[in-house]
């Protein structure tokens, strides 16, 4: 058992780099296309992310909830390849913290702006009821 555990964890955690390599190849938010898991930011629901807790959403047969992941040498003792969810949260502010008001724009360049994205990752253990469920945040300098 703990063994299937941390093959979940471990399947989990290729995901999530897999996806931390994505982000940071991308060129253009339109590589997020709401679909295969890919998801730009925004409240229409197009760009609404399903449940990650859901067995459902990580199912093969819906395949446009989430990408697969590459196999990375021996997945294939895995009940399924390792997946992810990408979302994009918008753009953040790093170097005005205070929360003050900038009326000189001192803050307003790109080199402030960071893109934030929520990685969710999904592994299984060699039984499909071993599984693992891991997030993580990344950021990027604006696009």
């Amino acid at each position: 058992n703990l063994r299937d555990t941390e093959l979940a964890h471990q399947s989990a955690e290729s995901a999530l780099r897999e996806a931390e390599t994505f982000i940071n190849n991308l060129t253009s938010l339109t590589a997020l296309t709401n679909t295969n898991g890919l998801y730009r930011s925004g409240f229409e629901a197009a760009k609404l992310e399903p449940d990650y807790l859901d067995r459902g959403t990580w199912d093969p047969a819906t395949t446009s909830n989430y990408t697969t992941a590459n196999d990375l040498g021996g997945t294939a003792q895995l009940a399924s390849a390792p997946k992810y969810i990408i979302k994009h949260l918008g753009v953040e502010d790093i170097c005005n913290t205070t929360g003050l008001s900038d009326p000189n724009n001192a803050f307003n360049t790109d080199l402030c702006k960071r893109e934030i994205f929520r990685v969710t990752a999904y592994g299984t253990g060699v039984t499909p009821d071993t599984t693992k469920v891991l997030q993580a945040y990344f950021e990027l300098n604006k696009l």
